[in-house]
C-alpha cells in the first residue's frame, strides 16, 4: 500500500541512521509504535520531549526490562540529573553560612534556588511533552516513527539490537500524503489503547 517510487529503502545493520536522525529532527511533534523500547531509546525520546510533543505507543514487554525507564513515568527523571550540582551548591552555601562569609551566602544561594527553579520547569515541560500509551490486552507488534516531515515503517524494534545489529528492513516515507495516512493510522491506534 505504503511502497511506491520515491520511497527510501534500507535493508542492514544500520537502521539507527534513519530512525535515530528522523527522532532527532526538529519539528513539532514525534509519534512511535514499537513492542520493545529499550532504556537508550526510552531516555532518547524523554530527551526530545524537552523540544517537541512525544506521543508512544509500546507494548507491555517494554515495561518488563529490568530497571526500564518507561516504568517511571509519569515521574520522568529528568530532575535526577541536576541533584548532584544542586547538592554541591548547598554544601558550598552551607559551608559559607557557618563560616559566615556573607558576601558569598547571597549569590550562592540565587544560584541555587534559579538552578532548581529552571530544573522544576524543564521537568515540567518534559513531563507535558511526552504521552505514553501501554497496550496490556494486545501485543503491539508494530513499528511506525513519524514527525512532521516523514514517516519510516518496518521490522525495526527501538532497541539496540534492533537499530545497531538485527539485519532489518525499513522504508523511508517523505511523500506527504502517504504521511499522513500513516498519521491517521497512529491516532486510530492511539485511540483504541486505553489510559
Amino acid at each position: 500500500m505504503f511502497w511506491e517510487k520515491g520511497d527510501e529503502q534500507y535493508s542492514g545493520d544500520s537502521s539507527y541512521r534513519f530512525v535515530d536522525k528522523l527522532i532527532k529532527s526538529e519539528g513539532g511533534k514525534l509519534l512511535v509504535v514499537s513492542p520493545y523500547i529499550s532504556n537508550g531509546y526510552a531516555k532518547l525520546l524523554i530527551s526530545e520531549a524537552r523540544r517537541k510533543r512525544v506521543y508512544v505507543v509500546t507494548s507491555q514487554s517494554s515495561l518488563e526490562y529490568e530497571n526500564s525507564v518507561l516504568k517511571g513515568i509519569p515521574e520522568i527523571g529528568a530532575m535526577k540529573r541536576y541533584l548532584k550540582p544542586v547538592a554541591y551548591f548547598s554544601i558550598i552555601t552551607a559551608f559559607a553560612v557557618y563560616f559566615n562569609f556573607g558576601y558569598l551566602i547571597y549569590p550562592l544561594l540565587a544560584i541555587v534556588l534559579l538552578f532548581v527553579g529552571l530544573t522544576y520547569l524543564t521537568y515540567r515541560k518534559t513531563r507535558a511533552n511526552f504521552q505514553l500509551k501501554v497496550s496490556r490486552d494486545k501485543f503491539v507488534h508494530e513499528k511506525l516513527y513519524i514527525t512532521d516531515r516523514e514517516a519510516i515503517i518496518g521490522s525495526a524494534n527501538l532497541t539496540f539490537g534492533g537499530m545497531h545489529k538485527n539485519i532489518e528492513h525499513i522504508q523511508i516515507i517523505r511523500d506527504g500524503k502517504k504521511r499522513e495516512q500513516l498519521e491517521e493510522h497512529f491516532n486510530r491506534l492511539w485511540a483504541s489503547i486505553g489510559g
